[in-house]
């Protein structure tokens, strides 16, 4: 089609949707992570424009023969083959070997690798990838087309040829890269932030009324005493003083528990889940730094109340 400058098929598209499968080797070696996995024809590589940097990808006569060949990217290399070059080398996919792939052998043969390009959340690196010919298991369903113009001008043409070459095929979430990105890569991190955000603010907001609350109940069950102090010379100073401190031990006590469970249970989310952040010391000391200066606040109304205790109407009431 006009406007259209290269096309593919593949099992997903860059930068952000791929299989993660696990993979092993002749030699009894076993990734401790998956790898990033599609199924593509050799055009995938010119859709994107990866360098090839040794071997070569795959040939039609070897996609029409659904040979077992596999492209690996240098994150791969840098992994599994750090001192050699991978060429020639078997690499296996076990979980291809059962339902509802049933390959009788999950053995892939390297024959080239290309350059690492971005293949999940760029704060994270670039992960290892495998590339295989899309006709060994034929479960392709991503049509992969870079346009030389606005490809959003080009969608319905795009799936017109695909009706045309069956009516009954659905064409389905048709987006740019760039929408891609925008979706799976900001909007999801965007909202957690926000969700989170939302409910610390409540969180944040129960904690500073439950601390008035309890500091206001202190005050009025000690006003015959600050009434008496008040009497016998105290000073407005040191009554709020007084009543500061009994707040403050109760917001340090709550903070030292906090961070005893926070650390605890980092640590025990940390061994269950892969690539969880530890106890960061930084955030919990902004946390700790909100929370007291949010408890203080809260102190102050009762603090103000309690240097405004008439001695006599608060003798008079004893």
């Amino acid at each position: 089609l006009p406007g259209v400058a290269a096309v593919s098929v593949s099992s997903g598209a860059h930068p952000l949707r791929a299989w993660r499968l696990p993979i092993e080797f002749p030699d009894g070696r076993k990734s401790d992570q998956p790898v990033n996995f599609h199924q593509i024809d050799p055009d995938y590589f010119n859709v994107y424009e990866f360098s090839l940097l040794a071997g070569r990808s795959f040939t039609p006569a070897e996609l029409a023969a659904r040979r077992q060949l596999a492209v690996v990217n240098e994150a791969f290399v840098k992994k599994h083959f750090p001192s050699i070059l991978p060429l020639g080398k078997v690499v296996r996919l076990p979980i291809m070997s059962g339902e509802p792939f049933n390959l009788p052998d999950a053995s892939f043969e390297i024959v080239g690798v290309v350059r690492d390009v971005v293949n999940q959340d760029p704060k994270q690196g670039v992960r290892p990838e495998l590339f295989v010919p899309y006709t060994v298991l034929g479960r392709t369903e991503t049509l992969v087309v870079r346009a030389d113009r606005d490809p959003r001008s080009l969608a319905k043409t795009i799936a017109a040829q695909v009706y045309a070459l069956d009516s009954e095929q659905p064409v389905m979430d048709q987006r740019t890269i760039e929408e891609m990105i925008q979706m799976w890569g900001v909007s999801r991190p965007r909202f957690s932030f926000i969700l989170f955000s939302v409910y610390g603010a409540l969180g944040l907001l129960l904690a500073s009324v439950g601390v008035y609350g309890v500091i206001s109940k202190l005050v009025s069950q000690r006003t015959p005493e600050i009434g008496l102090r008040i009497a016998l010379g105290a000073t407005a100073g040191s009554v709020a003083a007084m009543v500061l401190r009994s707040g403050l031990s109760l917001i340090f006590a709550g903070l030292l528990i906090g961070l005893v469970a926070a650390f605890t249970a980092s640590r025990y989310l940390a061994s269950l889940m892969r690539d969880l952040a530890g106890f960061d010391v930084i955030a919990a000391l902004a946390v700790c730094a909100v929370l007291l200066v949010s408890g203080m606040v809260a102190c102050l109304g009762p603090t103000w109340r309690a240097t405004r205790v008439d001695p006599a109407v608060a003798l008079r009431n004893e």
